[in-house]
């Protein structure tokens, strides 16, 4: 379990770790417990904007709407499924979406032709945002 004390994190039991592996894990850390909220924060938003563009171009931008359901998303409002992910959870479903384009475009296909044959829906994005969190758990 790690621990977040003093001037470095360490496992506990364990010797410090390096001050620049401390750094950044502390950075993650403090990503993971910063709210994602694109009505107050510029950096959220641009989010939402980089993850539309990956999966959604040519499309007009939409802060909510059934798109985001088309990609992964439980709802209208993508926002509303970050909930304990945090921003680091948003950061990293952009990197995936901006890295790895055409494959997450395959499977939200693929997934789409299950759901359209036997009624399943699988929130891939909403799935990615919590296996995020929990890998910092």
């Amino acid at each position: 379990m790690p621990c977040f004390g003093g001037d470095s994190v360490r496992m506990v039991g364990s010797p410090p770790l390096p001050a620049a592996v401390s750094k950044a894990i502390r950075h993650l850390h403090a990503l993971r417990s910063a709210p994602f909220d694109p009505a107050k924060d510029a950096r959220a938003m641009q989010l939402l904007h980089n993850i539309w563009s990956a999966l959604l171009a040519p499309a007009s931008f939409k802060r909510e709407g059934e798109e985001w359901k088309s990609i992964g998303f439980q709802g209208l409002d993508p926002a509303t499924d970050v909930r304990g992910g945090g921003l680091l959870a948003m950061e990293c479903l952009e990197a995936f979406a901006a890295q790895h384009t055409l494959g997450l475009k395959g499977m939200l296909h693929d997934l789409k032709d299950l759901e359209e044959h036997n009624g399943s829906f699988y929130p891939v994005s909403t799935t990615a945002i919590v296996l995020c969190a929990r890998l910092c758990d």
